[in-house]
């Protein structure tokens, strides 16, 4: 049932961010950028071995899971950890975290700030390439 649940509020976040969209939806699966579109600000070139609870609407990421032998791993990162921010950075959404992600390289250190059970922590981790 759990399941379920997870899977409705995917669906309901999708159709609230689809219904506030001010531009139409598009896409292009390969290639360029459509005409009129700028290019990706870049590619993630960088992993934290973080999988992040798609159902949660924030503040923050809340963690799914951390891939054993990861640089969340080694960080002390756990399942049900929130992230709020990196480096000096807040993190209210998924769309802050992936920002965040992509402006790193390989190899470089960063502080990452959690709320667990309550309390608001910060773990170093040095992530690496993806």
């Amino acid at each position: 049932m759990s399941g379920l649940v997870k899977v409705t509020q995917l669906l309901n976040e999708a159709a609230l961010y689809l219904a506030g969209r001010q531009q139409p939806l598009s896409s292009k699966l390969a290639g360029e950028p459509q005409a009129g579109q700028a290019a990706a600000p870049g590619k993630r070139r960088v992993s934290l071995g973080t999988v992040p609870d798609f159902g949660f609407s924030g503040p923050g990421v809340r963690l799914e899971d951390v891939r054993a032998d990861s640089p969340a791993a080694q960080a002390g990162l756990r399942s049900g950890d929130v992230i709020i921010g990196v480096n000096d950075g807040a993190v209210d959404d998924m769309r802050d975290y992936a920002a965040a992600l992509k402006r790193l390289r390989p190899g470089d250190q960063i502080r990452v700030r959690i709320i667990r059970a309550g309390a608001e922590q910060t773990v170093t981790a040095r992530v690496v390439e993806r």
